[in-house]
């Protein structure tokens, strides 16, 4: 989010895949559900660490995952397309931390709100188009 504040960190709340650049479009599959990754997907994301090194000097200004193996069931007759990822994300203080502990990873989140915040809320983002190749 253009942070280069080595307090704050940022947390992905929720993140979903849409075939559209529309973040409310339809179909939608959830991949990071309350900071975990979705525990009803049999190929759920993986977590990766941020190393401060290129332009990464503050890693907790960075979130990295991998989604495995991903297609929507209404795309079947068309594999190659593209999907679009939204997250929901907040900044947290690091300073503060409290853990979100997920049942079947070790994902933590570090950190809550920033008090100061005007805006209490979560943030969205939006990456893509993401084009899914056949292997």
């Amino acid at each position: 989010m253009g942070s280069y504040n080595p307090k704050v960190s940022l947390e992905l709340a929720h993140c979903w895949a849409t075939l559209e650049e529309d973040k409310m479009s339809l179909p939608q599959w959830d991949l990071i559900v309350n900071g975990c990754a979705n525990s009803t997907d049999p190929h759920p994301v993986i977590f990766h660490s941020v190393l401060p090194k290129g332009r990464d000097h503050y890693p907790s200004s960075f979130k990295r995952f991998e989604v495995p193996m991903f297609a929507f069931a209404e795309d079947k007759d068309n594999l190659n397309r593209q999907v679009f990822v939204h997250c929901e994300v907040v900044i947290c203080d690091v300073r503060n931390p409290v853990d979100v502990q997920c049942s079947d990873q070790d994902k933590t989140m570090k950190g809550q709100k920033l008090a100061v915040s005007d805006d209490p809320g979560f943030k969205s983002v939006t990456s893509g188009p993401i084009i899914i190749m056949r292997s």
